[in-house]
């Protein structure tokens, strides 16, 4: 296996000519969650803000940013063009799986805010995955379930014929790859931030097609539908309407976690009150 790592597009946008130019800052959409009041969300997000020192950027600001970030997209895509152009070449584009992805995303100004983070919103933690099969006669198709990078390693040991270890946390991705029927396939993905830089924050993530809870242990907890709100503007942890859903979602985050052995779960007081939710202590 050969893996080909860019750096960009990151921070800092070190974009080479002529893409730094490519793309015209003025015709770049306004994001429908540029102008996040943070109404009943994290301190810590504003304060993020601050610490990046983007709290007095307009948008016009903004424009700029993005279109250099498109840039530098534009000229990453290039150069995985002339990785494909080298298999062919080579002759070896038919017995090749190809896998396009990233770690992570971009805020880019969502929700005013930049780079990555503790945050879990869609921007940085909805990334490209691309996969290739070495036969190259099927049709592309579009996958809706939920997969994740720890689905990788299932899916390299099965496609070289290798055996796959049972404890794994990720599946195979290899039935969708020969558009083979899948019926039992997770319903929902998690994911989980232990801090960085300066941001000490322990936070947790579960996500279903119509939902999303994110679990802050020492701020306040953010629930988002999905459906009605995807740019994730409207924070419903503390409205009483939304009180069942809220439950649901913490009660599959809460035995996820159980699951993987996550440190800030009080498994004690889950066994001894089995109708409430412990985490580091807090009851829910």
């Amino acid at each position: 296996m050969i893996a080909a790592n860019f750096f960009g597009p990151h921070f800092p946008y070190a974009v080479p000519a002529p893409y730094d130019t490519m793309y015209d800052p003025d015709l770049v959409k306004r994001w429908n969650n540029f102008d996040d009041q943070f109404i009943n969300k994290p301190s810590i997000q504003q304060k993020e803000m601050l610490r990046w020192n983007a709290s007095h950027l307009t948008w016009v600001d903004w424009q700029k940013v993005i279109a250099a970030y498109w840039g530098f997209c534009t000229y990453i895509d290039d150069q995985v063009q002339r990785i494909l152009d080298c298999l062919k070449e080579t002759e070896q584009w038919e017995n090749t799986v190809i896998v396009f992805s990233s770690d992570h995303g971009d805020m880019l100004g969502s929700h005013r805010l930049f780079n990555k983070g503790f945050h879990m919103y869609e921007e940085t933690h909805r990334i490209p995955l691309v996969i290739s099969p070495s036969s190259k006669t099927q049709n592309a198709s579009i996958c809706e379930q939920f997969v994740s990078l720890v689905d990788l390693m299932p899916t390299f040991l099965e496609l070289a014929g290798a055996k796959v270890p049972d404890h794994l946390d990720g599946q195979s991705l290899s039935p969708f790859l020969t558009n083979q029927e899948v019926t039992d396939w997770r319903d929902d993905v998690f994911a989980e931030f232990h801090g960085y830089e300066s941001t000490l924050a322990s936070v947790r993530m579960v996500r279903t097609k119509s939902w999303k809870y994110v679990y802050n242990p020492y701020s306040e907890d953010e629930l988002y539908d999905m459906v009605s709100d995807p740019g994730e503007l409207h924070n419903l942890a503390d409205q009483l309407g939304y009180k069942h859903i809220l439950r649901r979602m913490k009660e599959r985050l809460v035995n996820w976690m159980r699951q993987t052995n996550d440190s800030i779960v009080d498994v004690e007081g889950w066994k001894n009150n089995p109708y409430d939710l412990y985490v580091s202590g807090r009851e829910f």
